[in-house]
């Protein structure tokens, strides 16, 4: 354990024990969380890939090496310019704890990763889902993207043919102002153009 916590604390993991005279044997946790635990089941899988699958947190940020690691996962990244205010950790903290069984979860404010994901400078903030087959993008508050299905869409696919997901029912509204707007423009150019035709000057010719 002390050979493994010597490469893993690179990657900001931290290691810790305790003595618990109840237990009949040792036991590994892995805590993604406060409140997200794994319990190592050594009849499942190596104790090496136990740590190395669960050694980013919830709240785990990424440069661009550690991004190179979980490329082709599905992973949901926040994108900020800087570091990350109090309650947007809270609001990631949150939402992870609901759905990082699917999906890794963290944030970065590395400007090669955000390349890499298609995101310029002037969209960040913005939050990013990507698995082996879908990629999408939402520039709403990481307050709003459970009112806008964000997750749940990214997973069927449906938010990933859009630069910026807004979510079903807003999208359907907004393409209806638009198209609405249109309209009305078209109609207000016909009613200059017959007024324009009715007050022309006519010259009468005997």
């Amino acid at each position: 354990m002390k050979r493994l916590y010597r490469y893993y604390r690179l990657f900001n993991t931290t290691f810790l024990y305790e003595i618990n005279s109840t237990l009949k044997k040792a036991k590994l946790t892995a805590f993604r969380s406060a409140t997200i635990k794994i319990e190592y089941n050594p009849k499942k899988e190596f104790l090496t890939q136990f740590i190395e699958k669960n050694k980013f947190i919830t709240m785990h940020y990424y440069d661009y090496q550690d991004y190179q690691e979980i490329k082709g996962k599905p992973f949901y990244m926040f994108i900020s310019p800087k570091k990350l205010l109090d309650i947007q950790k809270v609001q990631l903290q949150n939402l992870s704890e609901k759905y990082s069984s699917k999906m890794q979860f963290g944030w970065t404010d590395d400007r090669y990763i955000a390349k890499d994901l298609g995101v310029s400078v002037k969209d960040v903030p913005i939050s990013v889902y990507q698995s082996d087959r879908c990629i999408a993008k939402t520039k709403f508050r990481i307050s709003d993207l459970e009112k806008i299905h964000f997750f749940e869409e990214t997973e069927t696919g449906n938010a990933c043919d859009y630069d910026f997901w807004v979510g079903k029912k807003m999208k359907k509204t907004i393409l209806g102002y638009e198209f609405s707007f249109a309209f009305i423009v078209v109609c207000l150019s016909i009613n200059l153009f017959l007024r324009s035709k009715m007050s022309s000057p006519t010259v009468k010719v005997d």
